[in-house]
């Protein structure tokens, strides 16, 4: 059954005018003589009410919406979420974590021996160590 049909069969003293029109009797006020024009054109159906009424008006007071005069219901896009980034296994993690907290003990055992000087090389490990940690605590945050 199309959307036309549907539509037709609520409606009285319907006509056949032509190739997919009809005339009707206006369900939305007292109609003497058929007012409404009903067409089917691709995938709707057009309404119009020579006496004013609206085509809200009219498939209301035959019990159906708007959207009955469509043969397809509109697609409605949705807003699509941001997918955050697969987090890395618990493994790769934990692996990371070890690696960064060896540099780091290490660091901290040349500190407690004395002053130190650390080579450009060996601060530099220890500075990426010690943002690694942070990234790490930063995504377990993120996924909570």
């Amino acid at each position: 059954m199309t959307a036309a049909d549907t539509l037709l069969a609520r409606l009285e003293r319907v006509r056949t005018t032509g190739p997919d029109s009809w005339v009707a009797s206006c369900p939305a006020h007292e109609d003497r003589r058929p007012s409404l024009s009903v067409r089917q054109v691709d995938d709707r159906v057009l309404v119009h009410c020579w006496a004013g009424c609206g085509a809200l008006d009219v498939v209301a007071a035959v019990g159906l919406s708007l959207a009955d005069l469509f043969e397809r219901q509109p697609e409605i896009e949705t807003p699509t979420r941001r997918r955050r980034p697969p987090l890395p296994s618990s493994r790769e993690l934990v692996a990371l974590l070890e690696h960064d907290l060896a540099v780091i003990d290490c660091a901290a055992g040349k500190l407690r021996r004395g002053p130190v000087t650390f080579a450009a090389a060996d601060l530099e490990t220890l500075v990426n160590a010690i943002a690694d940690v942070r990234r790490v605590l930063d995504l377990c945050h993120a996924y909570r």
